[in-house]
């Protein structure tokens, strides 16, 4: 009775002494077009139940508890069965937090082939091919001696004119 009141009791010593995690609503994160919210605490029922079972049995080999054998071995099988059947519901809680790895797992990978994509597609637009380049800086510069050419033809520009 006292370990249940001590892990149970919103006024009892584990949410009193113990625990101290946050105690508002659980965290929600938005992750791209994902919502994941983050309920698993330390202070959640299933945890507190593993918890409440391994102090019994932990109780048990107290060396102050004068408890006969057969009081420790009651002890021990209550505190056996209530490990047993608190960890149904820590299985439900490990299958919801691993089913929000999973899907932040694959909110993540689709962000990141989303951003390889976009670094690709600004690569594609922004590069320049090196011997297309090379090919129209050496057309401008044709173009532009054959107009200087063409201008000091048509002036009369020579050496021999200008002495």
């Amino acid at each position: 009775a006292r370990i249940d009141a001590f892990f149970d009791d919103p006024a009892g010593g584990f949410a009193t002494a113990v625990y101290r995690g946050d105690t508002g609503s659980t965290a929600t994160r938005r992750i791209g077009d994902l919502t994941v919210t983050l309920d698993p605490r330390a202070d959640a029922t299933e945890l507190r139940a593993v918890m409440k079972s391994l102090a019994m049995a932990a109780m048990t080999a107290d060396p102050g508890m004068t408890l006969s054998d057969d009081a420790r071995a009651t002890v021990l099988r209550n505190a056996g069965t209530s490990l047993v059947a608190a960890a149904e519901g820590l299985a439900g809680t490990r299958a919801r937090l691993g089913a929000a790895q999973e899907a932040v797992d694959a909110a993540t990978a689709r962000q990141g082939a989303a951003l390889s994509a976009a670094k690709i597609l600004r690569n594609d637009l922004t590069a320049a091919d090196p011997y297309e380049s090379a090919s129209a800086l050496r057309e401008v510069q044709t173009r532009l001696d054959t107009q200087y050419a063409v201008t000091a033809r048509l002036a009369g520009l020579t050496l021999g004119a200008y002495l």
